[in-house]
């Protein structure tokens, strides 16, 4: 049944501007929804897109853990998004992404030395943020 044709919704128009406009973050169909609820855009129509944006390879759908929901990151016209790792606050479990060199060059070398690779999407740091620290939580 691949003959139905896949339309391009202005809800669906919508929602990639919105990810495209936030690709640096790490951001659950929650959030998603709760950011275009104001745009008439339904929750079940989010779920429904994110699967089908996913599916055509447009965006990223993964866990960075068990116990975080499903995120969703909008890739570009790249079938993989630049290597990234996470912080994750033990206060208020927020989920930061951060790029590092330094931190490439680790995870290469360890790798190289281990015979192991190692799965960026799933490599987390944790600790505090700066605004916890600062007794600002959440």
């Amino acid at each position: 049944m691949e003959s139905i044709k896949k339309r391009n919704t202005k809800q669906k128009a919508t929602l990639l501007e919105y990810l495209k406009s936030n690709s640096n973050k790490h951001l659950t169909a929650e959030q998603i929804s709760r950011d275009l609820s104001s745009l008439n855009v339904s929750q079940a129509t989010v779920y429904r897109l994110l699967n089908s944006l996913a599916k055509d390879g447009k965006i990223r759908k993964y866990h960075i853990e068990e116990k975080q929901p499903m995120c969703f990151q909008y890739i570009e016209d790249s079938c993989i998004a630049p290597s990234h790792y996470h912080f994750i606050c033990n206060t208020c479990e927020k989920v930061f992404h951060f790029e590092d060199k330094e931190v490439e060059k680790l995870k290469d070398s360890l790798a190289k030395s281990q015979d192991f690779f190692i799965d960026t999407d799933k490599t987390v740091f944790y600790g505090t943020c700066k605004k916890c620290m600062q007794g600002g939580k959440k």
